[in-house]
């Protein structure tokens, strides 16, 4: 008899922390529901994100979808050691021309100049579990883009404007948390009841890594693929990144943040908001641009988001893309 009360307390409790596991009112039930995928119709849509999300990928499959662009096969580059030093002592050598290295470009593309450390961000580097970029053209919001000192400026307010712009529309208060960090901008989003969701965090942190924009030219046909001439872009990497964080991920727990006297920001009982529809969405809204795009490849969480869209990556390049489907998803946060 003891067994067998033993046995119906244990499923009693095994039923009771499964169906709160899976409560979708709850932070730990919002990150369970995964969207649904669809096919991607417009395969140029799907090379356009394959080449905004290449760090993502090996460097070998990055030149694969460079030469799809571009339809010209490209050889590895000599002296590669040298061209790294380069970059890394130079920030930037605008004289290294397309014709100084091993290549079979096309005519249009002989005649750009490609900075050095550009080139080594395509041939060198690794592959990132989580990527982020920014390009800006020439003139942005109306504005000319013509000094290093207004294009970053430039990033960091329309970061301000995208997050502010957020939570207007929303109705949600937002304020800005002062910190020491110059490329890290810090907010807090306190949300109210949203009809289109069970789960509604009491905070939302909301953290804006920026790396410094830099010079770029890239080839005529990159430049038809993207729809516009990037005259800045912050470097391969993870460097125009948007972190969400919830609170409080387990119920019943404190939530706090505060910052540090090194200027970091610290948290308590917060989660990832990325893992969430909510979350996904709110990407969504800050990425509604086909100047950004964020993506990651971490186990359970892989997408890439550009242009208010959501998309599926694969881990390897078929036809110069690795992105063949469109994460299908209500956002209801759309005003």
């Amino acid at each position: 008899m003891n067994s067998f009360i033993r046995l119906i307390v244990v499923c009693v409790f095994a039923i009771f922390f499964t169906a709160c596991a899976v409560d979708p009112a709850t932070y730990q039930g919002a990150r369970k529901g995964k969207p649904e995928r669809a096919p991607i119709v417009n395969p140029d849509v799907g090379v356009r994100v394959s080449y905004l999300g290449k760090g993502l990928i090996e460097s070998d499959d990055r030149v694969e979808i460079l030469e799809h662009i571009i339809g010209q096969p490209i050889e590895e580059l000599e002296n590669k050691p040298w061209i790294s030093k380069r970059a890394a002592s130079a920030g930037l050598a605008t004289d290294i021309a397309v014709g100084q290295h091993k290549s079979q470009l096309g005519s249009t593309v002989r005649s750009a100049v490609i900075g050095a450390s550009v080139l080594v961000d395509i041939f060198d580097s690794d592959s990132y579990e989580n990527v982020s970029q920014a390009f800006l053209p020439e003139v942005f919001n109306g504005e000319l883009l013509d000094t290093y000192e207004k294009a970053n400026a430039a990033l960091r307010s329309t970061v301000d404007k995208k997050i502010k712009g957020i939570g207007s529309d929303l109705g949600w208060t937002v304020r800005r948390i002062e910190n020491t960090i110059e490329d890290v901008l810090h907010y807090e989003m306190i949300p109210s009841i949203h009809s289109g969701y069970a789960y509604i965090p009491e905070s939302i942190i909301l953290m804006v890594g920026i790396g410094p924009a830099r010079p770029i030219t890239l080839s005529e046909e990159e430049n038809v693929l993207l729809g516009f001439t990037p005259k800045w872009a912050t470097p391969l990497g993870n460097t125009f990144n948007l972190s969400l964080l919830f609170a409080p991920r387990f119920p019943d727990r404190e939530h706090s943040h505060r910052v540090n006297e090194e200027g970091n920001l610290m948290v308590s009982n917060y989660g990832s908001g990325e893992v969430t529809r909510l979350g996904r969405n709110i990407m969504r809204l800050f990425y509604d641009s086909p100047y950004f795009v964020k993506g990651s490849q971490s186990v359970g969480n892989r997408y890439i988001v550009h242009n208010g869209n959501l998309y599926s990556p694969s881990r390897s390049v078929r036809d110069g893309s690795f992105v063949h489907y469109l994460y299908d998803e209500d956002n209801s946060l759309v005003p």
